[in-house]
């Protein structure tokens, strides 16, 4: 995972994708934090329909990972990412509100970067 976040940092998204691509495969642990990850690398490159599909896998390993339900909204807080990936007509549940989809990406320690 420490790859894809170096190629984060350095805005190679391609690269990052990739990298936590493979470490979806290799982590045993964390695995709602790789799919955070890889949602606000979509979501950056604005693959809204497959960054909301890590954001659902996140939350579904997860329920309590609050990245992964940040990600889910997006796009500076408005929800226009979900909206976008959901064809435009989805509502929020409990508002859009909370930050958006975040600007870091997490490593594997339950920290945060940055």
């Amino acid at each position: 995972m420490q790859a894809g976040r170096a190629a984060f940092k350095h805005g190679k998204l391609e690269e990052a994708l990739e990298a936590f691509r493979m470490a979806l495969e290799e982590e045993e642990e964390a695995k709602e934090v790789v799919h955070s990850n890889m949602a606000l690398c979509c979501l950056r490159l604005g693959r809204y329909p497959q960054s909301l599909e890590h954001a659902n896998r996140s939350t579904q390993l997860n329920p309590r990972w609050a990245k992964g339900w940040a990600r889910k909204v997006g796009r500076g807080g408005n929800g226009e990412g979900l909206r976008q990936a959901a064809g435009g007509s989805a509502s929020i549940p409990g508002g859009a509100g909370g930050g958006g989809g975040g600007g870091e990406v997490e490593g594997g320690g339950g920290g945060t970067e940055g």
